[in-house]
């Protein structure tokens, strides 16, 4: 070992928002940092404006969260008679996990059942895989049924976590009350790897605009993906892993 020699590069740190989008930033994986955008629009926004009687502009953030549900991550897999892969696990949405254990090991979705228990607590930290893809790789290649159960630490330490996200929201409203118009501009990045990026900010519009009815809304947002575990940060654009 004494006789090998190693050369470090050194290579620019990503470690803002605003460092992976900058022109000739570090790309993580192929030519951009951006993973995706959404935009969403209805009606004349930048004429809403003139109606308002209150126009409240402000940029909000949020931090990475763990969920801490009760119930850590735990599933059971195996063949059923009938040769089809079932997986019970503690779970928020099983046509997601499904889906990915049916691309897993190569079969048709309907190769692959996946049942859904009374869950011990999610609050969206369940809607990623957790125990499932083991479990099923593992039945699939012993025949045996399997049953995994994480530790508290193990769940914390490996589930997904809530995506920080900045967020520049411009709101107008007239004297009795009503909400005119909104625009909002976000940043919703994917620490480390690609997780549910995506179906998070389709989840964010929605729950965004649900409560209240608007005569004009506006929204944009991008998703960024920083895929390497040594640069814990978020890559991705919108205004504000």
């Amino acid at each position: 070992m004494q006789l090998i020699e190693v050369e470090y590069e050194e290579l620019p740190v990503i470690n803002s928002f605003e460092s992976a989008m900058a022109e000739g930033a570090v790309c993580v994986h192929g030519t951009t940092n951006v993973h995706a955008k959404k935009h969403l629009e209805f009606g004349n926004v930048d004429e809403a404006w003139s109606k308002c009687d209150v126009i409240i502009e402000n940029t909000y953030s949020t931090h990475v969260l763990s969920h801490m549900f009760i119930e850590p991550d735990a599933g059971i897999a195996y063949y059923d008679e009938k040769g089809v892969m079932t997986v019970i696990a503690s779970t928020q949405n099983p046509h997601y996990d499904r889906n990915e254990v049916a691309a897993m090991l190569g079969v048709p979705q309907n190769h692959v059942r996946c049942i859904q228990p009374a869950t011990g607590g999610g609050f969206g930290g369940k809607l990623d895989i957790g125990v499932q893809l083991h479990c099923a790789l593992l039945a699939h290649y012993t025949k045996r049924p399997v049953k995994i159960i994480r530790s508290r630490t193990e769940s914390t330490m490996i589930s997904s976590k809530r995506h920080p996200i900045t967020t520049h929201v411009k709101t107008g409203a007239t004297k009795d009350g009503k909400l005119v118009t909104p625009k909002s501009d976000s940043i919703l990045p994917s620490i480390t790897r690609r997780s549910l990026v995506t179906i998070a900010e389709h989840l964010g519009y929605t729950v965004e605009h649900r409560p209240v009815k608007f005569t004009e809304l506006k929204d944009f947002a991008e998703a960024g993906l920083c895929g390497t575990a040594a640069v814990i940060c978020p890559v991705g654009k919108v205004v504000g892993n």
